[in-house]
């Protein structure tokens, strides 16, 4: 640890007010967590009305949860995933926003948020508290540290002799931390609570992306067990971790989505493109300002070092859209319906340019079949023509061969 082990004596009356604090906060989490996460277990699809949706009843009469004009209309179903510490919110907290999308095909698409986990910032704290309680020695943080450190350096725009000294200056300062004796109790105890915090926050991360992946290929299950799925377009739209969510919902699928969209995301290039196959189109909002995935994914290399697709472009064929948006990771929780309109409308004019494109190849091939049955191939003319002058050509040899014959026998 940075502040490393103490042998200090500390009073009792020094542990019993930081105990006393730490139970304190302890009891308002759980009176926090009892308001904020109130919803049945098990459940895991809910409308823009923060309704329950039922998979199997999107299309019945009986389910009066999922409100628009006419269910029977219906075509598209876009699955809508959150990221970290969001799950804890409201499908309207979150997307609410869709629910006013000028795009006309809203009005037969159903939007249904998926969620695929509890992380939250109050299951961070409660991490964090459950370590702190069961004197747990943070250790986790320093190997994460030293890679957001060596990037930092590496990118730093100065002599390598430089970067070198303050590199072993920073080394030398952690090693006299841990040398020192701190006699301050408090002072020591925040130390501690620094690094026990840095290690919840990498633990409860690192526990939420499995989550994030295994959430995934859950839903891809929901889907592929739904019969009415297969009269019905596939979406997804994810954010953050979510996207994690969509890449390996849709290695899942048994019937190909149509239309991604991703923002934000923690997905890595490899884990989307691999999936290719599985979606007609992609739009990928990324940002080369999204501080949250460069610092915590590609520089500390949380996940392991690779290329994110919430900082960079990517993309096989034309049917992968770009668009660097210039903003930080969490402002795009106030651009879901912006962002929506804009790859829709992309989707919707390529899918225009393909179906004309299509249109005029079939034209300029029944335009082709119908001079060919018109006008004879310039090879038959050559055929037709040998073989008249081979007829011919015949005719005056046996000709000349009996007018010869005749003089022969006169």
């Amino acid at each position: 640890m940075i502040g490393g082990n103490y042998a200090q004596p500390v009073s009792s009356k020094e542990e019993g007010v930081v105990e006393d604090i730490t139970m304190a906060i302890l009891d308002k989490f759980l009176e926090l967590k009892q308001q904020k996460i109130n919803f049945k277990e098990n459940s895991h699809f809910y409308g823009l009305d923060d309704s329950e949706i039922d998979l199997d009843q999107i299309k019945m009469e009986g389910d009066s949860k999922i409100k628009y004009k006419n269910k029977q209309d219906l075509k598209v179903v876009t699955f809508l995933i959150s990221g970290y510490t969001t799950q804890g919110n409201k499908t309207s907290e979150n997307f609410g926003k869709l629910a006013n999308s000028k795009n006309i095909e809203s009005q037969t698409n159903l939007f249904v948020f998926f969620k695929w986990s509890d992380s939250s910032l109050l299951q961070i704290l409660k991490t964090f508290l459950e370590n702190v309680m069961d004197n747990y020695q943070a250790k986790n943080y320093k190997e994460y540290l030293e890679n957001l450190l060596n990037n930092w350096l590496k990118e730093w725009n100065c002599s390598k002799i430089l970067k070198k000294i303050v590199y072993w200056l920073i080394k030398v300062l952690i090693l006299c931390i841990k040398l020192t004796t701190i006699t301050n109790y408090f002072l020591r105890k925040i130390i501690n609570l620094f690094e026990i915090a840095l290690d919840s926050i990498i633990e409860d991360f690192q526990a939420s992306y499995q989550q994030a992946k295994d959430g995934g290929t859950a839903l891809a299950e929901y889907v592929n067990n739904q019969s009415l799925m297969g009269k019905l377009n596939i979406d997804f739209m994810g954010h953050s971790l979510g996207t994690v969510v969509t890449a390996y919902a849709l290695k899942g699928l048994v019937k190909p989505a149509r239309y991604v969209i991703l923002m934000g995301g923690a997905a890595t290039v490899t884990e989307i493109e691999d999936s290719y196959q599985n979606f007609q189109m992609c739009y990928n909002f990324y940002s080369t300002k999204d501080n949250v995935i460069k610092i915590f994914l590609e520089k500390a290399k949380l996940i392991g070092d690779q290329a994110f697709i919430g900082t960079k472009p990517f993309g096989l064929n034309q049917n992968f859209f770009n668009q660097n948006t210039e903003i930080d990771h969490l402002n795009y929780m106030n651009k879901y319906q912006e962002f929506y309109g804009i790859a829709m409308k992309a989707f919707e004019d390529l899918s225009e340019n393909q179906i004309e494109e299509t249109e005029k190849m079939k034209k300029q091939n029944r335009d082709s079949s119908f001079i060919s049955t018109q006008t004879p191939d310039k090879s038959n003319y050559i055929k037709i023509g040998g073989a008249v002058l081979g007829i011919a050509g015949g005719s005056l040899l046996l000709y000349l061969f009996l007018k010869h014959s005749k003089r022969v026998y006169n």
